[in-house]
């Protein structure tokens, strides 16, 4: 019998690959640090004078990250349980933050404070139900959601300009869709689908709830 000795490669070339699996391996941990920076920014302007050039600072950077950092964790193949729910504080925390500091700066009229807050315990709702029957607190990624985040977001952009009520009941008109949208979705599906993008749409191809996403980053191979 002939033996074959199967030479190993050089070890340059296995330091060269071990040092692109971890190069690889730490961009994935890219989108969190990205959600992070959003808490963090979100956290900020509680102790930032509004409309201050400090203020559009942080908020900008907030709405930066909130683009990026979805959409790199899908590229990178980093998308986990743990980030899902970190991004949802996130969203949450800016939500806060921004209300505390821009609400009371609103002159509005008085029956488009009350249709906001309407629409806002509607939202909450939304929430209660997605922690009753997933046991998380998520913001469904469908179309009409994506629309009204930007309209929300646009909010501190525009308070200074135009009539404040109409801003106001312009975001409430996009909710009066979205959220008995989001409510439908959550409360007849049979899992929970973060990325499904309405009710008017083919949503076949969506198909990965959260259940199949791995509470860690997922394992990288050498190629």
């Amino acid at each position: 019998m002939v033996s074959i000795a199967i030479a190993s490669p050089p070890a340059h070339l296995k330091k060269k690959g071990a040092s692109k699996v971890q190069w690889r391996s730490d961009m994935k941990h890219i989108p969190n640090i990205l959600t992070g920076l959003r808490i963090l920014c979100s956290a900020l302007l509680l102790a930032t004078p509004v409309y201050s050039s400090r203020f559009y600072l942080f908020y900008l950077v907030c709405g930066v990250t909130d683009f990026l950092d979805g959409r790199l964790a899908r590229r990178l193949h980093a998308a986990s349980k743990a980030g899902a729910s970190l991004d949802n504080i996130a969203d949450y925390t800016l939500l806060t933050s921004t209300a505390i500091r821009v609400l009371p700066t609103l002159e509005i009229e008085t029956w488009s404070l009350i249709w906001g807050i309407c629409m806002l315990i509607a939202h909450v709702t939304s929430s209660i139900i997605a922690w009753v029957k997933y046991k998380r607190v998520v913001v469904l990624h469908t179309l009409a959601n994506k629309l009204l985040g930007g309209a929300v977001y646009a909010i501190p952009l525009l308070a200074g300009f135009g009539n404040q009520t109409i801003l106001i009941s312009t975001v409430s008109a996009f909710m009066c869709f979205s959220v008995p949208e989001e409510i439908y979705l959550l409360l007849t599906s049979k899992q929970l689908e973060p990325d499904v993008r309405g009710i008017f749409f083919n949503n076949s191809n969506i198909h990965r709830g959260y259940s199949e996403i791995a509470d860690v980053p997922n394992t990288i191979t050498s190629e």
